[in-house]
């Protein structure tokens, strides 16, 4: 969720990755990381009015992208790939808001980027838990004296999206689910972030 601190731990873990295991591991925003999907968030974090059904299929359409012309070609090559936010994203702000029904959400998934819902069960998704109160201050120091046009920003929104993540990732988490407290200091949320990483990734026991 937005001010959840996820930006932050993403690069801690790349940099605790290559130190501690010798492999290389790439952070990758959503929407974005690579030239057609960052054009996409351009439009999406504009403030032009966008209803539902087709903020669904703008996300859809740049995790396609950013999966076929990054994700793809770094896990070929036996590196890591850390997201941002992936498709549990989009289930929390767009279906589970009530935007769109759990159908359009998957059968939009299933014909624009099916390979998403692959990499979401064989990768490892943490829920860095925030309240909502703490999200939104974090929101508002990192915006400054500039209130934000982000209509993913809006308060009434983010209430009904923390809600969705709650149900997602805690009362129907799957096993490869792990809910961080991320109302910490930073460090001691990393540190449950790493526990949980070693416990949950393969090549960590090989390494």
């Amino acid at each position: 969720m937005d001010g959840s601190g996820k930006s932050t731990q993403a690069q801690m873990l790349k940099k605790w990755i290559e130190e501690n295991l010798s492999v290389p591991a790439h952070v990758v925003r959503e929407p974005g990381g690579c030239e057609q999907s960052e054009l996409i968030r351009q439009h999406l974090k504009s403030g032009t009015p966008l209803d539902p059904y087709t903020q669904l299929m703008l996300f859809s359409m740049a995790r396609y992208f950013v999966i076929e012309n990054v994700i793809l070609p770094y896990l070929e090559r036996g590196h890591y790939v850390i997201m941002d936010r992936f498709i549990g994203s989009t289930n929390a702000y767009q279906y589970r808001t009530g935007g769109v029904t759990y159908k359009e959400f998957l059968d939009t998934t299933t014909k624009i980027c099916p390979k998403a819902l692959s990499l979401e069960k064989e990768g490892l998704t943490f829920y860095i838990e925030v309240p909502l109160e703490t999200a939104l201050q974090r929101i508002r120091e990192r915006n400054g004296e500039n209130p934000s046009v982000d209509p993913f920003e809006n308060e009434k929104f983010l209430e009904k999206v923390k809600a969705g993540y709650d149900l997602l990732y805690k009362t129907y988490a799957l096993p490869r689910h792990i809910c961080i407290n991320g109302d910490m200091a930073p460090g001691a949320v990393f540190d449950s972030v790493v526990t949980e990483f070693q416990k949950n990734v393969q090549h960590v026991s090989e390494h």
